[in-house]
């Protein structure tokens, strides 16, 4: 990558407007990060809203999206079982364990 963006909202519904304008102007995002409690549209919400759109958009779209929070997974299971997200962390994971997580997502091996 020669540069990248990171944008941060407030709260779910403002991220959930974003990304559909984005996506309605054909322009690309890389990855979704968010947690699973937040003001606005939640983040099990949110992500599932973001999924929903993608399948609506005429731009055949997929973004990977990791959740972070401190929330267990199992109280989400239908997020990792429906292949929702790609992945879901606490917030004890290592910064250097994010990173790696982050790095093979955006940039597969071969």
């Amino acid at each position: 990558f020669t540069s990248l963006e990171l944008i941060e909202f407030s709260n779910g519904d403002e991220a959930y407007d974003f990304i559909k304008t984005e996506l309605k102007s054909n322009k690309k995002i890389d990855l979704i990060i968010t947690d699973i409690n937040h003001p606005g549209l939640r983040g099990n919400e949110f992500v599932k809203a973001v999924r929903d759109y993608e399948e609506l958009s005429a731009s055949a779209t997929y973004i990977p999206i990791i959740i972070i929070t401190m929330v267990e997974e199992k109280n989400f299971p239908e997020l990792r079982a429906n292949k929702i997200v790609d992945g879901y962390l606490t917030k004890a994971t290592e910064v250097k364990d994010v990173i790696e997580y982050i790095r093979n997502i955006l940039l597969p091996s071969s």
